[in-house]
């Protein structure tokens, strides 16, 4: 009888050791493996999660002050900053407008609430105005777009380049730093 339980307390080991070699190599081989587009992909070194079709809308005191979405958000626990790509974003002004940007890539403080867009950043209102820099930063504190760059603006009357600007979302104003220079269309302005 010592003998039999022997082979089969074997077999029993074997059997789960068998079971378990399976599971793991099932299981590294399921997670690098990616044929849906929503399973979990492990990024060493680089995020502890990533997020796909990230959306995050941020809540004042009455309604909506802004929306976040990117195709993808990486995010590390360790850090306050959430890196994001192929970025969207929209501000609600005190006054009702509505501000879109685009990019290629951007950075959202947590912590802060400011947001850092880089990568051919186009930036439209709802009044039809339209402006294009390489970086544009939203500062949360005073609620202000901005940016050191060169920019080029553009509507229906009017076209201005300028290096620097600064736009306050509550008081809807626009400010041009340096180097400006307009081409207005005279034709527009008149009744």
């Amino acid at each position: 009888m010592a003998v039999s339980q022997r082979v089969t307390f074997r077999r029993i080991l074997i059997g789960a050791s068998v079971a378990l070699a399976v599971l793991v190599i099932g299981g590294i081989f399921l997670a690098k493996r990616d044929t849906t587009g929503t399973g979990l992909r492990i990024l060493p070194g680089k995020a502890d999660l990533e997020i796909r079709n990230f959306h995050y809308t941020e809540v004042g005191d009455s309604d909506s002050r802004w929306e976040l979405q990117a195709d993808r958000a990486h995010y590390r626990r360790t850090d306050q900053e959430v890196q994001l790509f192929e970025v969207r974003a929209r501000f609600f002004s005190g006054a009702g407008r509505v501000v879109t940007l685009t990019a290629d890539k951007g950075t959202w403080n947590r912590e802060s609430g400011n947001i850092e867009l880089s990568g051919h950043v186009v930036a439209t209102s709802d009044a039809g105005e339209w402006v294009k820099t390489e970086q544009l930063q939203y500062r949360s504190l005073d609620r202000s777009i901005y940016t050191e760059n060169d920019i080029l603006i553009k509507n229906k009357r009017m076209q201005i380049v300028a290096k620097g600007m600064s736009y306050s979302l509550d008081e809807v104003k626009l400010l041009l730093s340096s180097q400006v220079k307009a081409i207005i269309d005279d034709k527009a302005w008149r009744p």
